[in-house]
Protein backbone atom coordinates (compact mmCIF):
# COMPACT_ATOMS: atom_id res chain seq x y z
CA UNK A 1 0.00 0.00 0.00
CA UNK A 2 1.33 3.54 -0.80
CA UNK A 3 1.87 6.11 1.73
CA UNK A 4 0.47 9.31 1.47
CA UNK A 5 2.19 12.28 0.69
CA UNK A 6 3.46 15.13 3.63
CA UNK A 7 1.13 17.13 1.83
CA UNK A 8 -1.49 14.70 2.12
CA UNK A 9 -4.60 15.20 4.59
CA UNK A 10 -5.75 12.17 6.35
CA UNK A 11 -9.47 12.01 7.57
CA UNK A 12 -8.49 9.83 10.94
CA UNK A 13 -6.50 12.82 11.99
CA UNK A 14 -9.16 15.50 11.52
CA UNK A 15 -12.06 13.41 11.30
CA UNK A 16 -14.06 14.78 14.48
CA UNK A 17 -13.24 18.17 13.25
CA UNK A 18 -15.24 17.70 10.26
CA UNK A 19 -17.73 16.04 12.18
CA UNK A 20 -18.20 19.22 14.31
CA UNK A 21 -18.26 21.67 11.31
CA UNK A 22 -21.26 19.12 9.63
CA UNK A 23 -23.00 18.99 12.97
CA UNK A 24 -22.81 22.85 12.76
CA UNK A 25 -24.10 23.25 9.21
CA UNK A 26 -26.92 20.72 9.74
CA UNK A 27 -27.94 20.65 13.63
CA UNK A 28 -27.98 17.29 13.34
CA UNK A 29 -25.41 14.34 14.28
CA UNK A 30 -23.72 13.06 10.93
CA UNK A 31 -22.07 9.69 10.90
CA UNK A 32 -18.48 10.21 8.68
CA UNK A 33 -16.87 7.51 7.11
CA UNK A 34 -13.71 6.18 4.97
CA UNK A 35 -14.98 5.64 1.43
CA UNK A 36 -13.17 2.58 1.36
CA UNK A 37 -15.78 0.98 3.41
CA UNK A 38 -18.33 1.60 0.47
CA UNK A 39 -15.94 1.00 -2.27
CA UNK A 40 -15.15 -2.26 -1.16
CA UNK A 41 -18.86 -3.32 -1.34
CA UNK A 42 -19.18 -2.01 -4.69
CA UNK A 43 -21.87 0.06 -3.94
CA UNK A 44 -23.46 2.86 -6.62
CA UNK A 45 -21.07 5.37 -8.08
CA UNK A 46 -18.42 5.04 -5.43
CA UNK A 47 -14.63 5.93 -6.14
CA UNK A 48 -11.74 6.03 -4.10
CA UNK A 49 -11.11 9.70 -4.69
CA UNK A 50 -14.45 11.57 -4.32
CA UNK A 51 -17.01 11.63 -0.99
CA UNK A 52 -19.97 10.11 -1.35
CA UNK A 53 -23.58 9.61 0.75
CA UNK A 54 -25.60 6.35 1.16
CA UNK A 55 -28.53 8.39 3.16
CA UNK A 56 -27.50 7.77 6.84
CA UNK A 57 -23.42 8.45 6.29
CA UNK A 58 -20.78 10.42 4.65
CA UNK A 59 -18.00 8.42 3.03
CA UNK A 60 -15.05 10.65 2.33
CA UNK A 61 -11.91 9.82 1.36
CA UNK A 62 -9.00 8.05 3.37
CA UNK A 63 -6.52 10.97 2.30
CA UNK A 64 -6.41 13.64 -0.08
CA UNK A 65 -3.81 14.46 -2.11
CA UNK A 66 -4.74 16.02 -4.83
CA UNK A 67 -2.82 19.59 -4.35
CA UNK A 68 0.52 20.49 -3.80
CA UNK A 69 -0.57 21.67 -0.19
CA UNK A 70 -1.64 20.84 2.86
CA UNK A 71 -4.14 23.40 3.14
CA UNK A 72 -5.06 23.00 -0.32
CA UNK A 73 -6.06 19.34 -0.04
CA UNK A 74 -7.89 20.52 3.39
CA UNK A 75 -9.38 23.10 1.65
CA UNK A 76 -10.44 20.27 -1.22
CA UNK A 77 -11.85 17.93 1.48
CA UNK A 78 -14.16 20.81 3.09
CA UNK A 79 -15.48 21.36 -0.55
CA UNK A 80 -16.47 17.48 -1.04
CA UNK A 81 -17.86 17.68 2.61
CA UNK A 82 -20.07 20.86 2.44
CA UNK A 83 -21.32 19.99 -1.19
CA UNK A 84 -22.37 17.32 0.39
CA UNK A 85 -24.01 18.33 3.21
CA UNK A 86 -25.50 20.68 0.96
CA UNK A 87 -27.78 18.49 -0.65
CA UNK A 88 -28.10 16.52 2.00
CA UNK A 89 -29.60 19.88 3.94
CA UNK A 90 -31.84 20.79 1.13
CA UNK A 91 -33.40 17.56 1.09
CA UNK A 92 -34.12 18.08 4.85
CA UNK A 93 -35.66 21.36 4.19
CA UNK A 94 -37.88 19.58 1.48
CA UNK A 95 -38.99 17.08 3.38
Amino acid sequence: MLEPAATAVELASIREILRMYCDALSERAVDLQDLKLLVEKNIGWSRADVATSDGSAIFLPAFVDRFDTEPENYAFLKVMLTTIMGTKVTSIIRA
